[in-house]
């Protein structure tokens, strides 16, 4: 899954993914896109499910297909 940053800066993005990776246990990078000096975070196929978990019971059913949940 990849969560769209490219509107902070790089160190932004950097703590963003170290506070999801150390605090919630996610396996994420960071990774350069398309655009000049932009950046996301992509999580890693294998922390989908503790990502679900954390956040499954705060999300709107209309948004489960984010998840891949129908």
């Amino acid at each position: 899954m990849r969560i769209a940053t490219n509107s902070f800066t790089l160190s932004e993005v950097e703590y963003l993914k170290n506070l999801l990776t150390n605090k919630f246990g996610l396996n994420c990078t960071v990774q350069k896109i398309y655009l000049n000096n932009k950046y996301s975070i992509y999580i890693k196929k294998e922390s989908m499910g503790r990502l679900k978990e954390l956040i499954l019971p705060h999300l709107h059913p209309s948004m489960y297909y984010k998840l891949g949940i129908t």
